[in-house]
């Protein structure tokens, strides 16, 4: 699949659009929700952070449209990427965190829901990982002796923290409707 360079899908579909959207239903960030007045620092950290993700994520969305050889390969660079997505939405929650904590009626809010951005992405790496790992898996690039630890990996640390994040996922849409009928 190929993105054109001006950020939409089939030429119609932002992908920073997609992002937001799937923010919303998933996690319900507070830079999402009109209710929050926040500044323009804020707001222009926040698009920044969206033009860095959808940037990141056309380029491996792009990557699934080669063999699994190159998407492989691919995806260990990303992860690396991954690693620096990460650090800037844990960034922009604390921004967004330390704007909320000053509004007393805003700062129970932040409270119970901390990190929204980065457990959006988190969620994202976590699959990332395990598709990395089903490669492997499929190029038969294991041997015999290996495949014990591969699958403690799979089922106590990647599998775990996807639980983890998709828990914490389902808290934040929880509390979001909470907000909504207050």
């Amino acid at each position: 699949m190929i993105f054109p360079y001006n950020d939409h899908i089939f030429g119609k579909i932002s992908i920073s659009d997609l992002i937001i959207n799937s923010m919303q239903v998933t996690v319900a960030p507070f830079i999402l929700n009109k209710e929050f007045n926040f500044s323009e620092v804020v707001h222009q950290e926040w698009q920044i952070f969206l033009k860095d993700a959808s940037g990141f994520f056309i380029d491996l969305i792009q990557a699934f449209g080669m063999n699994l050889v190159r998407q492989r390969e691919k995806i260990g660079h990303f992860m690396e990427e991954a690693t620096s997505m990460y650090l800037k939405s844990e960034a922009i929650d604390r921004k967004i965190a330390e704007y909320l904590y000053v509004k007393p009626k805003h700062a129970e809010c932040i409270n119970r829901k901390p990190y929204p951005l980065s457990t959006f992405l988190a969620n994202h790496f976590m699959e990332l990982m395990s598709y990395y790992i089903e490669l492997g898996f499929k190029l038969e690039l294991f041997v015999d002796h290996e495949l014990p630890y591969i699958y403690w990996y799979l089922g106590e640390v990647i599998s775990l923290w996807r639980h983890r994040f998709w828990m914490k996922a389902k808290e934040y849409i929880d509390m979001e409707k909470c907000f909504i009928l207050l």
